[in-house]
């Protein structure tokens, strides 16, 4: 399932737009999931 708009717009506002993992400032170019979902072939 993917996530709202709504909801990626809250979470990239909480994350002040840095990765949850490294810390690292990804400003624009930020992804909200990097796995693929298991329904689309993903792990």
């Amino acid at each position: 399932m993917d996530f709202s708009k709504e909801t990626v717009e809250d979470v990239l506002v909480a994350c002040g737009r840095s990765c949850c993992i490294c810390h690292k400032f990804c400003g624009v170019r930020i992804e909200t999931h990097h796995i693929k979902p298991t329904h689309r072939d993903g792990d």
